[in-house]
């Protein structure tokens, strides 16, 4: 770093912003996720000033409705695909090409991923208090072909998004026989 000044500051999130990533052959793209459940994208190259209306920024690249999103990162190859933590079970991943800022985008994203055996965690009664797991970090291996993720309460999951490993799908477990 040859100085220490600041170059932009960027005040768009409404909550605490928990990761920044660049991109791999745009190295003037940054893309931040926050706890206000978006991820904003900023060109260094162009000036930006923050908006104070109520509805924001129009630098939003993806909205989760207020569902904090922990995590952000790019395909160091394929570098139109980002993946997303979020404070849920469920990996996601974008295709950058098919998203446009705005003030709140609902663009779904092209792949989700999620352990198998959290779908069949059945529902707790109410008197029974359980965490959901949410993925705390995501990463897109070297070669772009496999996302790594770590799932707070849970595990460490890889990802094959190239589809090279075969998937083995597991049939639905039986519901339980209801006691009288």
């Amino acid at each position: 770093i040859a100085s220490t000044s600041v170059l932009s500051a960027w005040r768009c999130h409404r909550y605490r912003v928990k990761r920044c990533c660049t991109i791999e052959d745009n190295d003037n793209l940054v893309i931040s996720s926050s706890e206000d459940g978006t991820a904003r994208q900023f060109d260094i190259r162009e000036g930006h000033t923050c908006s104070s209306s109520d509805s924001g920024c129009a630098n939003a690249l993806i909205s989760l409705n207020n569902e904090s999103i922990k995590s952000i990162n790019s395909n160091p190859v394929r570098t139109h695909l980002i993946c997303v933590g979020a404070s849920d079970d469920v990996a996601r991943v974008y295709d950058r090409r098919m998203l446009s800022l705005s003030h709140a985008p609902t663009t779904a994203p092209m792949a989700q991923y999620l352990p198998g055996h959290l779908l069949y965690t059945s529902l707790p009664d109410e008197n029974t208090y359980t965490s959901t797991p949410s993925v705390t970090w995501c990463t897109f291996d070297p070669t772009g072909e496999y996302l790594l993720c770590n799932m707070g309460g849970e595990q460490i999951f890889l990802y094959d998004i190239a589809g090279k490993t075969k998937v083995i799908q597991l049939p639905s477990p039986e519901p339980a026989p209801v006691r009288e």
